[in-house]
C-alpha cells in the first residue's frame, strides 16, 4: 500500500505493510501513541470534563505518565484547563479535527437531507451513527418537531449492545467483532431489564437482527423509549453506519409498523447512495 508524503522528503510515497483495518498488528502500534488517544476518548458529552486523578484511574498508567500525556495534549491544543478547575476539557484542536472530519463524510452530507424527512414523517428525533471501534457515535440528526421528543447530541457515544442506533451495526459488523462480544471479552452492562446483558441473549438477537434488517428497542437503554434503526449498507456491502428514530415509547408504540417502514426506506435510500 502507498501513502503520500509520509516520509517527509517533499512528498515522495513511501510503502507500508499492508495489514488488516480490523485487526491492526500489534508489532505497529506505538503505545504512547496509543494511550494519548485513549485520554481523548475518556471525555464525551455526559463527561465533559475529567480531573487528572479520574484519567489515571480510568487507564492505570500512573500518575507521572497520565500527567506527561496530559501536558502534552494541553500544549498541542488536544486538551485545555477547565473553568473553573482544577481539571481538564477537550481543547480546539479536537475541534478543528472533529470538523474537517464531519465535513468529509459522505455518509453524513448525503444523509442530510434523508434524515430531515425521516423527522417530518414520523415526527420522531432521526439520528445517523457511525461504528467508532466497540462504540457508536452520532454524527447527525435532525430533531423532532414535537415538543416532548429524544434528545440525542451530535459526538455522544453508545455501546454496540444495545439500543436500535447501535444494534444493527454490530449485528451487521465483522464476524469478528460480533465474536468479541459474544464471547465474553466485552462486559455486557444491564441498563434495564430489557438489555440483552449475557451472551445466549444477545446472539439470539443479533441473529434475529439480521435476519429481520432492523432493530426495535423498546426501554432498552432508556426507560419509556422507543427507537428504530436499520444498518446502511455501503458499496462494498459493508456496515458503518446507522439510520434510526427514538422517541418516547407512549407514542411511537402504537406506530410501530410504520415508523420501521420509514426507517427502512431511508436506510435504504442512504445506501443506494453510498453504492454509486
Amino acid at each position: 500500500m502507498k501513502i503520500p508524503g509520509l516520509n517527509g522528503d517533499g512528498g515522495r510515497e513511501c510503502t507500508v505493510p499492508r495489514m488488516s483495518v480490523s485487526e491492526p498488528n500489534e508489532a505497529y502500534i506505538l503505545k504512547t501513541l496509543e494511550n494519548g488517544l485513549s485520554v481523548l476518548m475518556l471525555f464525551s458529552p455526559t463527561r465533559p470534563r475529567l480531573s487528572l486523578k479520574e484519567i489515571d484511574d480510568e487507564l492505570h498508567l500512573g500518575k507521572s505518565r497520565t500527567f506527561k500525556l496530559v501536558r502534552t495534549l494541553l500544549k498541542m491544543g488536544f486538551l485545555k484547563e477547565s473553568v473553573p478547575g482544577p481539571g481538564y476539557s477537550l481543547g480546539p484542536s479536537v475541534a478543528v479535527l472533529g470538523l474537517t472530519a464531519l465535513g468529509q463524510m459522505d455518509a453524513r452530507r448525503l444523509a442530510g437531507p434523508i434524515l430531515a424527512e425521516l423527522a417530518a414523517s414520523t415526527q420522531e428525533t432521526a439520528i445517523l451513527t457511525v461504528r467508532n471501534g466497540d462504540y457508536s457515535v452520532v454524527i447527525d440528526k435532525v430533531d423532532s418537531p414535537l415538543s416532548v421528543r429524544m434528545a440525542a447530541e451530535i459526538g455522544a457515544r453508545g455501546v454496540l449492545y444495545a439500543g436500535a442506533s447501535n444494534l444493527p451495526l454490530l449485528a451487521f459488523g465483522p464476524e469478528e467483532l460480533r465474536e468479541k462480544y459474544l464471547s465474553g471479552e466485552v462486559t455486557l452492562k444491564r441498563f434495564t431489564d430489557n438489555t440483552a446483558s449475557d451472551a445466549k441473549s444477545l446472539s439470539k438477537l443479533l441473529d434475529a437482527i439480521r435476519q429481520r434488517g432492523y432493530h426495535v428497542s423498546k426501554a432498552e437503554v432508556e426507560q419509556d423509549i422507543m427507537a428504530v434503526g436499520a444498518p446502511v449498507f455501503d458499496r462494498r456491502k459493508s456496515v458503518d453506519f446507522c439510520i434510526s428514530v427514538a422517541g418516547p415509547l407512549q407514542r411511537m408504540e402504537p406506530r410501530e409498523e410504520f415508523i420501521i417502514r420509514e426507517v427502512m426506506k431511508a436506510a435504504e435510500r442512504l445506501s443506494s447512495l453510498l453504492a454509486v
